[in-house]
């Protein structure tokens, strides 16, 4: 993993069709850090833009990497959400459920202090999430991953690990493209 810097997939070379994209899982219930917001289901969440950089991760040590992807795409302005997957059952219920939102509210709030980033949600889910990890291909839950949804809630672009410079520049330039091609959609 320190080799490679976390990548454990290879990231897309530029938007892929919808026609070869997979969907982006249902099913699965996100928990936002803001309490006044209800809890959704994730897919209707990620799918409710044109075109939204959504990053994963399992383990605390997958954030730097993560945050490697999104936080420059929230500074030029992406629909950016960050999602914690928690399936420790001593997290899931009760007051340990409580402090893992609080914990993330909390880091969401300093980090955003002080810098020029746009929003970033912050989301959360609990329970087992194997099948949700399947659909997406994580294949290995000390990584970060990173995933650009469209509309109709289909992955068009996927990468894991520390962001690159140019993998970066390639995400940026598909969620251009993607809000390019939802913006030529609606037109017709």
């Amino acid at each position: 993993m320190r080799d490679s810097g976390g990548k454990v997939v290879a990231s897309s070379q530029g938007l892929v069709p919808v026609q070869r994209a997979r969907p982006f899982p249902s099913g699965v219930s996100a928990t936002h850090v803001d309490p006044t917001l209800a809890t959704r289901d994730l897919r209707d969440l990620v799918s409710s833009a044109p075109a939204t950089v959504v990053g994963v991760y399992f383990r605390e040590n997958a954030v730097a990497h993560l945050r490697s992807w999104t936080e420059p795409l929230s500074s030029k302005g992406a629909r950016t959400m960050e999602v914690c997957c928690v399936e420790s059952l001593l997290f899931r219920a009760g007051p340990l459920r409580s402090l893992v939102l609080r914990g993330l509210r909390a880091n969401a709030e300093k980090r955003l202090q002080g810098k020029n980033l746009g929003t970033v949600e912050s989301v959360a889910c609990f329970g087992n999430l194997r099948d949700f990890q399947r659909d997406l291909g994580i294949e290995n839950r000390l990584a970060a991953y990173c995933f650009l949804v469209d509309s109709s809630g289909n992955v068009r672009w996927r990468g894991s690990g520390e962001a690159s410079d140019a993998e970066v520049r390639s995400l940026w330039g598909a969620a251009q493209a993607l809000e390019s091609e939802e913006a030529g959609a609606r037109r017709r």
